[in-house]
């Protein structure tokens, strides 16, 4: 088992970077501003797809480094590094969740309901508790 740390690192340092562009425009702008407002839409959908990225990029990598069993969705990513105690089980269905969502922005994109992409703005703690358990994981000693 050869984890690529180089990698999860680059990923989770985008993640950080993405998720700072995020808090500033949810701390700048209101519901109403945000929902009238093309642009912030854009800036936000973008964001939110490759926060999710990089984390679905860090569970498979992990699950295949690992030989967990093979994922069956994105979302599964997640439900299958809960259970391999890689992430709590709150962190594993949220970020499946999360999945889910991720998967709307880029396939369902005609449909995107823009009262679901701020809600979930408001929930990048998920973002932020799977990168915390992700580098404890990383400096654990089960590696």
């Amino acid at each position: 088992m050869q984890i690529n740390y180089d990698m999860i690192m680059s990923r989770l340092n985008r993640l950080e970077s993405t998720l700072a562009k995020l808090k500033r425009i949810v701390q700048g702008n209101s519901k109403h501003e945000f929902l009238k407002n093309d642009d912030l839409q854009d800036i936000v959908e973008r964001n939110l797809q490759v926060a999710a990225q990089c984390c679905i990029d860090i569970g498979n990598h992990i699950i295949s480094k690992m030989k967990l069993s093979f994922p069956e969705s994105y979302g599964d990513i997640f439900i299958k590094l809960g259970e391999a105690g890689i992430i709590d089980e709150k962190t594993s269905l949220t970020m499946s969740k999360i999945a889910g969502f991720r998967n709307i922005l880029v396939h369902d994109y005609l449909k995107v309901n823009y009262e679901i992409v701020y809600d979930n703005l408001q929930n990048l703690d998920a973002f932020i508790n799977f990168a915390k358990q992700i580098n404890h994981f990383l400096t654990s000693d089960r590696l």
